[in-house]
């Protein structure tokens, strides 16, 4: 078979089934889904949303809208996608990235704001401007290291520089 429109219950079948659905050439996915969940529905490749428990003619209208080859999102799902692409343009962290900078310690932060601010600068000015051993300070890079997933201080310098930590 070969739907003009699948209409989705997102809770039901989650977001690997749009995915898939999506990847059938020409297949069109409208999905219903919470609020909330418009933008990863998108991004999954679902050519509309529409909330849960909406009124019938609002469902009819966005079947016919993706039937005929258009977007619909309600103002609020637009609201929420449009930004998440201004954060994402202005180069704040996805969620993965995010997580993994939460991670890390305030005294940690300190240290990678003070590389940024000492460009340049040898471990033991570092420390020095931190207040710490040397050790200390290696040993607060190391943990850094292993939580970012970064090999040294010039990748973690370019790291924190290019994500504005």
């Amino acid at each position: 078979m070969r739907p003009d429109v699948v209409l989705l219950d997102l809770d039901v079948f989650g977001l690997d089934a749009v995915k898939q659905l999506a990847a059938v050439d020409g297949t069109r996915v409208l999905a219903m889904a919470a609020r909330g969940e418009a933008a990863a529905a998108v991004r999954a490749g679902a050519r509309g949303v529409v909330p849960k428990g909406a009124r019938g003619e609002v469902l009819h209208k966005a079947l016919c809208k993706v039937c005929e080859g258009e977007l619909w999102l309600d103002r609020a799902s637009t609201g929420q996608l449009l930004q998440e692409l201004i954060v994402s343009a202005a180069g704040a962290p996805g969620p993965e990235v995010a997580g993994r900078i939460a991670c890390l310690t305030e005294r940690e932060r300190e240290v990678v704001h003070a590389l940024l601010r000492h460009e340049g600068a040898t471990g033991r000015t570092l420390a020095t401007h931190l207040r710490m051993s040397e050790q200390t300070l290696r040993n607060h890079f190391s943990a850094i290291y292993r939580k970012l997933g970064i090999p040294n201080r010039s990748g973690l310098a370019a790291y924190a520089a290019r994500l504005r930590i």
